[in-house]
């Protein structure tokens, strides 16, 4: 073999041994690839976190939901028992309103019958209170039976108005309780109105004894008489004409104030509350006497 043969022999190997230089065009393509590549892959990467919130966020909105369901589920629960309950305590206070009702009506009944009753007890203290007088200035003994109070008063009646009233006394009774040296008003009760209206008549005939008769008045009365007599006092220092007669006052010749009738029988003030003596004008007083059969 020859030295030029080996010489071009080894410039081939060592030709062929080296390695190609890139081209432009070979470089540019490897780029573009890759750059497309990236892009893809972060295009990919993309919609893969965007399902993965989108996952996210529907279970946390599910889980939102759920409890959300839960909560509402349980508050309506919650208000179905209080609804139950106010309507049980409804229905309990509706039972209860309609036994107060039922009590209401009973009450109104029983305050019906006690009104039907005070009236009719009333009516039978007017007529009582009819058939009452009160005798002031009687001396009081202690330790005094009924038996001779009863006689002390028959004589007395006897000695001053001229009657016998032995079958006419129903009850006696002094008014307050004992006190020495004081003598208490005695009510006196007959059974007879006309002769408690023929006493009272001739009342005046009591003056200068030592006693008073007057009618019998209740609490009620009492005040308004009072009053009336502080007006007729008032009226005759004014220089007025004044009178009490049929229970108001009259100032010349007109009624002024009048007095309501009244039915209770509380006579333990009526010494406080009375004047023992009557005015000669309050009521005209009879004197023939002939006419009533309790006359001695």
């Amino acid at each position: 073999m020859s030295i030029d043969l080996l010489t071009n022999d080894d410039q081939e190997a060592s030709t062929s041994t080296q390695p190609p230089k890139d081209t432009p065009t070979t470089h540019n393509f490897t780029m573009d690839d890759l750059s497309k590549l990236l892009d893809i892959k972060l295009e990919n990467n993309k919609k893969s976190i965007i399902i993965d919130l989108k996952t996210t966020i529907e279970s946390e909105i599910n889980k939102a939901i759920s409890k959300l369901r839960q909560e509402i589920t349980q508050h309506t629960i919650i208000l179905k028992n209080d609804q139950e309950k106010i309507k049980n305590d409804i229905h309990n206070i509706n039972q209860k309103i309609k036994k107060l009702e039922l009590e209401n009506e009973e009450l109104k009944k029983q305050m019906q019958e006690i009104r039907k009753h005070d009236h009719t007890s009333n009516s039978e203290k007017v007529v009582d209170n009819y058939k009452k007088i009160v005798l002031y200035g009687l001396k009081e003994y202690h330790q005094e039976t009924e038996y001779d109070l009863h006689s002390r008063i028959i004589n007395i009646f006897h000695e001053i108005l001229d009657i016998n009233i032995t079958g006419y006394l129903e009850e006696v009774t002094r008014i307050g309780k004992f006190r020495p040296r004081q003598q208490r008003p005695i009510v006196i009760e007959l059974i007879s109105k006309r002769c408690t209206k023929y006493i009272l008549q001739n009342a005046k005939q009591f003056r200068n004894t030592g006693l008073a008769i007057c009618e019998h008045l209740d609490q009620q009365s009492l005040q308004t008489r009072k009053k009336l007599r502080e007006g007729l006092i008032l009226a005759r220092k004014s220089g007025h004409h004044a009178i009490i007669r049929n229970n108001a006052l009259i100032v010349n010749g007109s009624v002024v104030q009048t007095q309501a009738a009244t039915t209770t029988n509380n006579c333990n003030e009526s010494s406080k509350s009375i004047e023992p003596e009557r005015d000669a004008e309050n009521t005209s007083y009879a004197t023939n006497t002939s006419s009533y059969n309790f006359r001695h």
